[in-house]
């Protein structure tokens, strides 16, 4: 076995930091295929909440990648939000060419494209020692590539790099210091502080060691890293549900899940409706009669995760008795019911 992986503790490699459950519900997904076809239609590019509640629901991509690629407003997307990138090559291959680039800014994108290719066994575009080099660079994303794969190879690269760039690089200085218990943790704490990523890990495996988690050196953190450290955190908790984490209705339930609010109806009901109350329309698209068409919207979205979750939990049978004691009837609608959203399939 490897001098690096006996060295690492085993949760580096698997635990520490969970990818959210990107929301799955068919509104989702069809309320922003409706905004997309809109854009190719009239060939205009999204506004800016557009733009991001797509690279919220990245696997919308999957089935208009090509469309988008063709259309500059929507191509910027798949530029600039690498899991875009990578669902949109998940659709259509004949896309690598021109989105292998994107999807090598993302460790996270990397390491599942290497995969993807792996298993199918796809040649790349780029020759195969860029995309390792770039791999590599992201040390816990190549963790993760070699637990999956088993692919040893991989080690003594992730260890040289870490050796050459602890100074530079916050995912190099994190595996360093794990990998060698007398240096000081506290040389390292602002460059960890770089990346969300890497103060997250370094907050789970070396506070015993001194390091010290400071936000503010963060500076404004997505809902999913405020979800991460909501949950690592109990005392920063309002602070980062406030900032961040009722921005997004799929990090908002995953902190009520994970956290075990669902247990308590009253407080995860009530962070519901502060995150349906924080979201706006997306897209307002005419009916084709003529008519007003309901506008696809983030609300409709939370809906549909909040149906998911009722659904998962069995709180449907208790329903009623919520609405009335602690939501109102005019607060929050009654969602429709899962059967008639999904049929009789189960939930993926």
């Amino acid at each position: 076995m490897s001098f690096l992986v006996q060295s690492l503790p085993r949760k580096i490699l698997t635990t520490c930091l969970f990818e959210g459950q990107e929301p799955r519900t068919r509104q989702a997904v069809e309320a922003l295929a409706l905004v997309i076809s809109r854009c190719v239609e009239q060939d205009t590019g999204p506004s800016a909440k557009e733009q991001a509640a797509i690279a919220a629901f990245p696997s919308v991509c999957f089935e208009h990648g090509e469309r988008m690629a063709g259309k500059p407003g929507l191509a910027r997307i798949l530029e600039q939000y690498p899991m875009c990138a990578l669902y949109a090559i998940y659709g259509c291959r004949s896309l690598m060419p021109i989105l292998e680039a994107s999807v090598m800014v993302s460790g996270e994108a990397l390491c599942e494209y290497e995969l993807w290719r792996r298993e199918n066994q796809i040649p790349a575009v780029q020759p195969n020692a860029n995309l390792r080099r770039a791999l590599v660079g992201e040390p816990f994303w190549a963790f993760k590539y070699y637990e999956k794969t088993n692919d040893a190879s991989i080690l003594d690269e992730i260890r040289e790099f870490c050796r050459a760039n602890h100074r530079r690089d916050p995912g190099a200085a994190l595996v360093w210091l794990v990998l060698n218990d007398d240096l000081q943790v506290g040389d390292h704490t602002p460059l960890l502080h770089t990346s969300p990523l890497y103060a997250y890990l370094a907050d789970r495996l070396l506070a015993a060691r001194g390091f010290e988690l400071n936000l503010r050196q963060l500076g404004k953190l997505t809902p999913r890293w405020a979800c991460h450290f909501a949950l690592a955190h109990a005392d920063l908790r309002a602070q980062l549900l406030g900032e961040a984490v009722l921005d997004c209705p799929g990090w908002t339930i995953e902190f009520i899940v994970r956290s075990g609010y669902y247990l308590l109806p009253a407080y995860g009901l009530e962070l519901i409706r502060r995150c349906g109350e924080r979201t706006v329309d997306i897209a307002s698209t005419p009916a084709a009669d003529g008519g007003s068409a309901p506008a696809p919207s983030a609300t409709l979205i939370y809906r549909a995760l909040m149906s998911d979750w009722l659904r998962a939990y069995g709180w449907y049978a208790y329903w009623n008795k919520l609405k009335d004691n602690v939501m109102g009837d005019k607060r929050m609608p009654r969602p429709v019911e899962p059967d008639k959203i999904y049929g009789n399939q189960a939930v993926s």
